[in-house]
């Protein structure tokens, strides 16, 4: 008596799950290429190392474009006549038992590989992800700090130049007044040297004040006589303009006349000529 196996389908994926990641790989953007952890390096090298006939007897019934997850692996079951076989099986029934159960182990653990892979994929996906937020804010605030850096280079710059406008306005002022100070210094010792002529001139009219008082007297009678002599002349002057200006009205009269007799001359001269000439 043999043992029967009902199965609804092929009860394992792909040991490699080749399919299953680069369709998640294709699905997913900005990610490519396949990360195999030393885990499952570790498993394809065990199932490499045993390999049986019962691997291969495996293969045979299913191909890897019909193999499904552990999800979808049906329940073994037995007929009545199979649960009451006797214990003289032929041996192809347990040959395919055994390797049935080897087959599912070794899909439980690629299936558990897979999970493991797929998670830690996701974690990385998700630090890269972390990383990438983290580099672009990073980079924004190095962007915002050199905009920052560049604005205030510019205002002390600009700073710098007022400052330097500023400081040459006081040189040309401080000069000016400079200039202006030695100006007041030059006049200052100017008025000291009036101040001391004018010191001088006063004693010396004081002197001459003193000595006039002292000799008044004498000099008046001085100036009064001047004035008599000055008096006299004048009259003399006066008298000799008085006798000039008779002179010259007489000599002007002389004149007058002898102009008028010119011109009669010159009138006869002319009748002579008109009457020769008619």
């Amino acid at each position: 008596m043999s043992f029967g196996l009902e199965y609804q389908q092929p009860f394992f994926e792909d040991p490699t799950g080749a399919g299953d990641l680069l369709d998640e790989d294709e699905d997913e953007d900005g990610w490519n290429g396949a990360y195999l952890p030393s885990a499952v390096e570790q498993t394809h090298s065990r199932v490499t190392a045993s390999a049986s006939p019962c691997s291969t007897y495996i293969s045979f019934f299913s191909s890897p474009s019909e193999l499904a997850g552990p999800e979808s692996l049906p329940p073994w079951t037995l007929s009545d006549s199979d649960s009451r076989g006797s214990p003289a099986a032929s041996p192809g029934a347990d040959f395919a038992a055994h390797g049935e159960s080897l087959g599912d182990r070794h899909l439980r653990t690629l299936q558990i590989s897979y999970e493991a892979l797929k998670d830690e994929n996701l974690k990385l996906r998700r630090k890269l992800t972390e990383v990438q937020s983290f580099s672009e804010t990073q980079t924004e605030m190095v962007r915002t700090l050199e905009r920052k850096l560049e604005a205030k280079m510019i205002k002390e710059e600009s700073d710098y130049h007022d400052l330097e406008s500023v400081v040459q306005q006081v040189e040309q002022n401080l000069e000016l007044m400079t200039k202006r100070a030695v100006k007041a210094e030059n006049h200052v010792m100017k008025l000291k040297q009036d101040i001391s002529l004018l010191q001088a001139q006063v004693s010396n009219f004081k002197r001459e004040n003193e000595a006039l008082r002292s000799g008044q007297g004498a000099s008046l009678t001085v100036v009064k006589q001047n004035t008599d002599v000055a008096l006299q002349n004048l009259r003399m002057v006066m008298s000799n303009a008085h006798t000039s200006i008779k002179q010259l009205v007489s000599g002007a009269e002389t004149l007058n006349l002898v102009a008028e007799i010119l011109k009669s001359i010159d009138r006869i001269s002319e009748i002579k000529e008109d009457e020769e000439d008619s």
